[in-house]
């Protein structure tokens, strides 16, 4: 009828218009509902928290549903809330709710709302908000005080959006905790798993960056010699303990899985480095110590590639003579990344091996997704998510998004997004991620496959090119490079890099990768960089190596593990 209507009156436009009007109006509608049921969903909707790197009056945990507020938290943030609460501090509509571990307190602008709440106890009783603070028992929960039949199984209650929290000073077990700062800034601490109260007003705590203003001119002078020595802000970086903690990013069903730590092998890490500024270092260190099983940790191996600066002399000796599991190897002369790392790998004792940057700071339950892959197959080479710490600021970012590593004909390292088509037959979000190339800085390996496939090549020199080798050498020699999204590390990622080193030094090195496992397909390497073939040393043993494991050919690696890499247009095509 209306059809004829508007064909009668020449209306044509205008009720196509209306019809569009109405369709969209239908459609948010829909939407809203579907939103709606969303907000009800079952309490692993809740469970996902997320932290804003803001300061610690503006942070507030955002769960809409769930009956146990503090269900599913990182059991730092538990530690947060309860060093952040005090009962003593509630006012206004805020109205305290005791859940066995911690002072809980929501902000209750619009009393109305508030009234619909209650608490329930053992009991099963519903005590109104009047009586709120007569609620005891570990077993309090949130619910609607509609009726004393709905008592025993009320449903699911929309929980207040913004949480104050507040401290009792006390630990899950309700022991008493002793918050000493001097305790955190000297380093002086436990080691194993630690789960100890964060001091949250301490300068980075919880993964938060420091914001530097009103610097007076010598603080400022510092600020630019430590981005002329480091590539990044040491002088925010001295500003945050050493031993700070950040917060929890893993998938929650990473949170839930456990681990048998009696039948995964134990580990050595090895950090090299050279001229690194004090903090960053040492907040490398106790991060590991603080985070790795000590059942698992036989030894972190620190080995100093002739720096030169003085607090990396003397001092850090003495220092290290006083951490547990730490040994403290010096080389006589320059070597470079390469063959510290060998020389640090010779002085493992453990039967794995994880190689850290001398920047990063290790996230909880990162070491034993790494382990258990290893024992399921020796042969797997894994690498954790690389979370993101600011250089300028120091904030730790996790990764939303997890990228794979791959290259282009420069033999330059990338990170790129994991195609559809593999995230479509990979299975759950947790699962181990296959990754064409690595980054190089961390990862672990099986000692005794690190020295069947060859270990690095020493023919390299100083840094460049050892990451792609390896991966193209564990791919095409019958191991697998995985990543773990249940291991988190976070790196310093700076915009340049800070030592002298030389372009042909890297370009030498990246030519030697070429000749020994690229085939005819080094020609596009060669091509692209405009390289005039020059002296690259011998590389005779790395070809015999590579024969003696019958490794396959360049060609597999592009069609089977790598063939969303694009060939280049304009140099012609390679004959078969």
């Amino acid at each position: 009828m209306m059809r004829r209507a508007c064909r009668r009156h020449g209306l044509g436009l205008v009720c196509k218009a209306l019809k569009a009007l109405l369709t969209a109006a239908a459609l948010l509608m829909v939407y809203t509902y579907a939103w709606d049921r969303k907000s009800a969903a079952p309490h692993h909707h809740a469970r996902r928290v997320k932290f804003a790197a803001l300061p610690v009056d503006e942070k507030f945990i955002k769960e809409r549903l769930d009956p146990e507020p503090t269900r599913g938290l990182d059991l730092r943030v538990r530690a947060a809330m309860r060093r952040a609460s005090s009962p003593s501090r509630l006012g206004g509509n805020a109205s305290p709710v005791n859940n066995g571990s911690a002072w809980l307190a929501y902000a209750a602008p619009r009393a109305p709302n508030a009234a619909k709440f209650s608490v329930r106890a053992n009991n099963n009783n519903v005590v109104g908000i009047e009586d709120r603070r007569e609620a005891v028992g570990n077993d309090t929960r949130l619910g609607r005080g509609r009726s004393s039949r709905l008592a025993a199984d009320p449903p699911r209650a929309r929980i207040p959006k913004r949480w104050n929290v507040r401290n009792d000073n006390s630990n899950k077990n309700g022991n008493a905790v002793k918050n000493d700062k001097n305790e955190s800034n000297n380093g002086n601490i436990g080691f194993g798993v630690q789960q100890a109260t964060p001091d949250v007003q301490a300068p980075g705590e919880l993964g938060q960056g420091v914001v530097l203003r009103n610097l007076s001119p010598q603080d400022r002078k510092q600020l630019e010699e430590g981005y002329k020595k480091y590539a990044f802000n040491e002088f925010a970086s001295t500003k945050i303990p050493l031993t700070r903690t950040i917060p929890d990013g893993r998938h929650w069903l990473c949170k839930s899985k456990e681990y048998d730590v009696s039948r995964l092998p134990a580990v050595s890490v090895i950090i090299c480095f050279h001229n690194e500024a004090w903090s960053t270092l040492m907040r490398t260190v106790h991060s590991v110590l603080r985070t790795a099983p000590s059942e698992l940790l036989t030894e972190v191996i620190m080995v100093d590639d002739d720096s030169q600066y003085d607090h990396l002399k003397a001092q850090l000796t003495d220092y290290v003579a006083g951490l547990p599991k730490v040994k403290l190897i010096r080389t006589h002369q320059r070597e470079g990344l390469i063959r510290a790392r060998l020389l640090g790998a010779s002085h493992a004792r453990a039967d794995v091996l994880v190689f850290l940057d001398s920047h990063c700071e290790c996230n909880i339950g990162w070491l034993e997704p790494l382990l258990d892959r290893i024992v399921q197959n020796r042969s797997h080479v894994v690498t954790p998510v690389i979370d993101v710490i600011d250089f300028k600021t120091f904030e730790y970012r996790h990764l939303a998004i997890i990228q794979r590593g791959g290259f282009d004909w420069r033999l330059i390292f990338r990170w790129e997004k994991i195609p559809a088509s593999y995230e479509k037959r990979r299975g759950l979000s947790v699962d181990p991620i296959l990754s064409p190339t690595m980054a190089g800085g961390l990862f672990a390996i099986d000692k005794e496959y690190f020295h069947h496939l060859g270990l690095y090549d020493t023919g390299m020199e100083i840094w460049g090119g050892e990451n792609l080798e390896l991966s193209f050498r564990i791919w095409q020699c019958g191991g697998t490079l995985e990543i773990m999204p249940c291991s988190r590390v976070g790196h310093v990622f700076r915009q340049r890099f800070p030592y002298q080193t030389s372009t042909e030094v890297t370009t030498r090195n990246l030519m030697r990768v070429a000749e020994v496992w690229m085939d005819q397909y080094k020609e596009y390497f060669y091509q692209i960089r405009h390289i005039k073939k020059k002296s690259f040393g011998d590389v005779t043993e790395r070809q015999e190596l590579r024969r003696r494991l019958q490794c396959r050919d360049f060609h597999w690696y592009l069609n089977t593990i790598y063939p969303e890499l694009k060939f280049p247009k304009g140099l012609g095509v390679l004959q078969q």
